[in-house]
């Protein structure tokens, strides 16, 4: 009986280390944009949390640039705000929070935009805000954690 307590012991010990190992791998980072009322730059403070859209051009498009974009997020902005925003659509709040998850998933050129990056990303949560509903002002807390 002794020596299977002992075992026990250790496994709980050797599982709780694991654990750890685990747990101070993963963070949780968090970020608050604000979106202001509709246009084709809406959602570039959203692609800005991934630098790969904002500041590596070796992850843009090669046409980003030639086509007048500063950047990628520039440009994955205008093609969101085309699908969702540029004619009619029922409801802002909800086009804002389907045109945010379908930008959570993008992928240009090879390039998986940070939030659908499962390789880097262990789970992800959009939250949309409502500051001001007679200028569609809000904010959109991103959190998402780490592997």
């Amino acid at each position: 009986m002794l020596i299977w307590m002992l075992k026990q012991i250790v496994f709980v010990k050797q599982h709780e280390q694991t654990h750890k190992r685990l747990y101070m791998k993963t963070k949780l980072i968090v970020n608050q944009i604000s979106i202001e009322g509709y246009n084709e730059k809406m959602f570039v403070p959203f692609f800005k949390i991934d630098n790969d859209f904002s500041e590596n051009e070796e992850y843009f498009r090669k046409d980003t640039i030639p086509l007048g974009f500063e950047n990628e997020a520039e440009r994955c902005s205008k093609e969101l705000y085309d699908k969702y925003f540029s004619e009619d659509y029922d409801g802002y709040q909800e086009t804002l929070e389907m045109a945010l998850e379908e930008g959570s998933s993008y992928n240009v050129g090879g390039s998986q935009f940070i939030l659908g990056n499962d390789t880097y990303i262990q789970q992800y949560e959009i939250t949309a805000i409502c500051l001001d509903n007679h200028h569609n002002d809000y904010i959109v807390i991103i959190s998402y954690m780490t592997k």
